[in-house]
């Protein structure tokens, strides 16, 4: 599987879909520029920097957020990723790449050994009697569904690169795909929010 070059620096994402990062670019983007301003002991050009450039009061709050904006795992504000020297267009690059990795990700083969019938917040596992291909997997899991009508649906579970959904006619794919929200004040990262249950 041939995948997008790694920012130098960094080392290629790692081909197991196990340890798969869906921002992985991203990531390695903002803590590398997050890097040029490191904390050690009473470093004027850290987080105290950063800090009073925002124009906020506290200190260790604001460590907090930044090691959490660092890690794309809250909004970042505007102004922290301008303070770091990245542009709009540097995050739309990385994501263009995580993107081009989630695609490189979806041309792998799984195996299944289980779904589930879902309704509502009842789950009861369906156990196959061996590894399944994923047409396998939707037939079998379909197959079982049609025996209870009082499930509406079985949920087969590919995260953290997607989710099918099997109905008694058909299926749907819920894909995870890398994204981001930018509204002029801050970036949002596309969580793994998805419709219906998930289970990991």
């Amino acid at each position: 599987m041939s995948l997008p070059k790694p920012i130098p620096g960094f080392s290629v994402p790692n081909r197991s879909e196990n340890n798969y990062d869906r921002y992985y670019y991203t990531r390695c983007l903002i803590q590398s520029h997050s890097a040029n301003f490191p904390d050690f002991y009473k470093n004027p050009e850290g987080s105290r920097y950063l800090c009073d450039k925002m124009g906020r009061k506290n200190l260790s709050k604001f460590m907090r957020k930044r090691k959490d904006w660092d890690s794309l795992n809250i909004p970042i504000p505007k102004e922290y990723i301008d303070l770091l020297g990245l542009k709009l267009n540097d995050i739309q690059k990385a994501i263009a790449l995580d993107q081009e990795y989630f695609d490189e990700m979806l041309k792998t083969t799984s195996k299944y050994k289980e779904s589930y019938l879902t309704y509502r917040w009842v789950v009861v596992r369906i156990h196959f009697p061996h590894p399944l291909t994923e047409t396998e997997a939707i037939e079998y899991s379909r197959q079982k569904l049609l025996k209870v009508k009082a499930f509406k649906q079985v949920l087969i579970n590919r995260m953290p690169l997607y989710q099918i959904y099997v109905t008694r006619e058909k299926e749907f794919y819920h894909y995870n795909r890398p994204d981001f929200i930018y509204n002029g004040k801050q970036y949002q990262f596309v969580s793994q929010s998805l419709p219906g249950l998930s289970l990991k």
